[in-house]
């Protein structure tokens, strides 16, 4: 079977979280490698979620760590981002007070430039949609999951605005949310910027020491190691030789 590649701990979640009466949401994305080592690689939306608004921080985080145990996501869950405003600050504490093998990385959707910020991000929201901009047409599939639909809504009601002084600013048409939008973006951007994507061959699959491959492997590194002139034998020359 010829190698492949894969993408260490390919999944990776935005939890948009904080602002009044903004409903709490998150995005799974899942990233598949491209056609070579150095592609970028490309995403796919494997789970959206929402909560209703007086949904307790413990409650959500509680709920991600379930997620993040079942046997789909155990131990391939790169990280989760969450706006660190208001209510999600208290989320990534309880998120933080369970043990865990992901990471959960603040964000502040502010500022001139993105930069790290103690334990998290400072991410101008320009760069979060610049981000999406980049994988939109051709790295992003969005099957029929639950809440599709309305991810796509709001993808499609972004607008794009310069302003006097030639910069670029960005908002959803009116009416139309953002909370989805919000978690997709943080998902993409941390996983294009802050933390870009490892890409690696897949391990050889296990086989047994007593089949037929490993004691071919095993014959080969004998006899390989027994053709080596004596200029390769480390330590004191033997006597026999």
């Amino acid at each position: 079977m010829p190698p492949v590649l894969q993408v260490r701990n390919p999944f990776v979640a935005g939890l948009a979280l904080g602002r009044p009466g903004v409903t709490p949401a998150l995005c799974v994305l899942y990233r598949t490698p491209g056609a070579a080592m150095r592609d970028p690689v490309n995403y796919r939306v494997e789970l959206l979620r929402r909560w209703p608004v007086a949904t307790t921080p413990f409650a959500i985080a509680e709920d991600i760590h379930e997620l993040a145990l079942q046997e789909v996501l155990h131990e391939q869950l790169e990280g989760v981002v969450v706006t660190a405003l208001g209510l999600g600050v208290a989320a990534l504490r309880a998120l933080l007070a369970w043990p865990q093998d992901f990471r959960a990385v603040p964000a502040w959707l502010a500022g001139e430039r993105a930069k790290p910020e103690g334990l998290g991000w400072s991410v101008p929201p320009r760069d979060m949609i610049s981000a999406l901009q980049l994988v939109m047409d051709e790295r992003v599939t969005i099957p029929d999951v639950q809440l599709a639909g309305e991810l796509i809504a709001q993808l499609e009601a972004l607008e794009v605005r310069e302003t006097a002084s030639g910069r670029e600013t960005y908002q959803v048409e009116a009416g139309a949310g953002d909370d989805l939008l919000t978690a997709f973006g943080l998902a993409v951007w941390w996983s294009e910027v802050a933390a870009p994507s490892v890409v690696e061959w897949a391990p050889d699959p296990k086989f047994s020491a007593f089949s037929l491959e490993a004691r071919m492997s095993e014959y080969e590194k004998r006899r390989v190691r027994n053709r080596q002139p004596p200029g390769h034998v480390k330590g004191p020359m033997p006597e026999s030789i």
